[in-house]
């Protein structure tokens, strides 16, 4: 019984000992990781002391965090619908639905980053950036649209004698682009609503879509943009590439207020760091998606030569079949089989 109850206290002495050199350990692991963000942050904010005078570096609006850094702001987002939409009645309050707000999604197809908001009055916006082509882009558009607008069904709850009429709020998507729309002539800004193809006449307001093509403003100029919409896409296509200062901010204050927001210079640190490594990863899972393309390609290419030299074989063994010409000198010319010259 002694022996045991020197065993006991030796095992508890020893735990505690044990926990003690955890807590320890996480203690100075915890003082290395402050200790290196800290350098991390220093060694930032001194190259961006360095960086040439007069230089100036913006996020990239095509990237998930750059497109939230611009339209995370409620200012910013309802300029910029104004803008494009120019309703009757000015928008005069959004409100994001998602406080969180999704993050991009990276598969072969495309980058795809969304925002929800709406209205004070109930219209419903789903603001949407597709920075690559993708299959079926069109489908898309309505299955998002189809998506938002069922959610409203929902309002009738036949349980509590709440029967729904099926009166809808009103429900936009804007759907901005860094390619032209597949099978379509090129254009900076499409409006898709339900139309009477006879009489031409709205059948509803209710439901209407907007697709902002950047690549049109690719040679346009500064002073070339006549209006606001114009001046929005073309400082989204431009901004990432940009090192000098953006335009138009002298034109309307909220044009100052995104290049001030969009300008690296003007993040915190904890906000460039982790601009920074989204970035990273993007660029990291973009390499590693354009290599695997480029096997692809090259794997395609190589098979499709291999078959293209194979059906010019056959041919020439057919035309010196139809020669009369022996089929063991037909084999030794092209290289086929007695078997596949005679199926000729």
């Amino acid at each position: 019984m002694l022996d045991e109850n020197k065993q006991g206290r030796k095992a508890a002495e020893n735990a505690v000992s044990d926990a003690e050199n955890l807590q320890e350990n996480e203690k100075v692991s915890n003082f290395a990781k402050s200790r290196m963000e800290a350098r991390r942050k220093k060694l930032m904010a001194t190259a961006m002391e360095k960086r040439p005078r007069g230089l100036r570096l913006y996020v990239d609006p095509l990237s998930d965090i750059g497109f939230k850094i611009i339209f995370g702001r409620e200012n910013v987002m309802r300029a910029f619908l104004n803008d494009l939409i120019q309703p009757k009645s000015p928008i005069r309050q959004i409100i994001f639905l998602d406080k969180e707000m999704k993050s991009g999604s990276f598969d072969g197809r495309g980058i795809v980053y969304d925002m929800r908001c709406k209205t004070a009055d109930g219209s419903e916006f789903i603001v949407e950036m597709q920075k690559r082509d993708m299959p079926n882009m069109m489908d898309r558009i309505i299955y998002y649209m189809s998506r938002t607008i069922s959610r409203q069904g929902s309002k009738g709850k036949p349980d509590t004698g709440d029967n729904w009429d099926y009166k809808l709020d009103p429900v936009y998507g804007v759907f901005i682009l860094n390619f032209n729309m597949p099978r379509m002539q090129k254009q900076m800004i499409r409006r898709f609503e339900i139309v009477d193809t006879v009489s031409m006449v709205v059948g509803s307001k209710k439901v209407c879509a907007y697709t902002i093509e950047l690549p049109s403003i690719k040679r346009r100029k500064p002073e070339e943009c006549k209006t606001n919409i114009e001046r929005w896409i073309y400082n989204l296509y431009n901004m990432r590439t940009t090192t000098t200062k953006l335009p138009f901010d002298d034109l309307q204050p909220i044009f100052k207020e995104v290049a001030s927001v969009a300008e690296l210079a003007n993040m915190s640190p904890d906000d460039y760091n982790q601009y920074m490594d989204v970035i990273d990863y993007y660029r990291t899972t973009r390499a590693a998606y354009e290599m695997d393309r480029q096997k692809s390609y090259a794997k395609g290419l190589t098979k499709g030569v291999a078959k293209g030299a194979k059906e010019e074989k056959f041919k020439n063994a057919k035309a010196m079949k139809d020669e009369n010409i022996p089929l063991v000198t037909i084999a030794k010319v092209t290289g086929l089989s007695l078997q596949e010259i005679a199926n000729l």
